[in-house]
This record gives C-alpha cells, sequence and structure tokens, in this order.
C-alpha cells in the first residue's frame, strides 16, 4: 500500500500517469509505439502530423514520457 502510494505521490510530482510511470523519460519511437499499441510507422506519421510532439535527434525520433501521457488524455 505505501509503494502504491508513493508512485502517485511521484505521478503528481512528474504529471505522468502511474501506469507510464515504469518506462523511460524520453522514449524512441519503437517503445512510443509500444505503449500505445500501434505500430512504429504510426508514431513517425503522427509526429510528421504534429498530433504527437517530438525531437528528431540525428535521424532518431526522440518523445517525451509526458507527451504520450498527454497524448493519451487528449489535452493540447
Amino acid at each position: 500500500m505505501q509503494q502504491l502510494d508513493a508512485k502517485e505521490q511521484e505521478s503528481k510530482v512528474t504529471g505522468i500517469s502511474s501506469e507510464l510511470s515504469d518506462y523511460p523519460k524520453v522514449l524512441s519511437v519503437k517503445q512510443a509505439a509500444k505503449i500505445l499499441t500501434v505500430s512504429p510507422q504510426t508514431i513517425r506519421k503522427l509526429l510528421y502530423e504534429k498530433q504527437l510532439h517530438g525531437r528528431l535527434v540525428g535521424k532518431h525520433w526522440k518523445i517525451r514520457l509526458s507527451e504520450i501521457d498527454r497524448f493519451l488524455g487528449g489535452q493540447s
């Protein structure tokens, strides 16, 4: 019970849902696709259409975990 309370408290501080708190704070396209249960190609499409926000680092997209949380919640 105390472990759950600590996790809930951390999610309030970071703004990330407790379901996502086990993931790294910065994700690859593949990791984001796994969380959203879509293909990496769909993640790239969402990024290019600016429905999902991320950064292109070299040839690789990086997406903040908080952005996945925002996307899932439908917030802008």
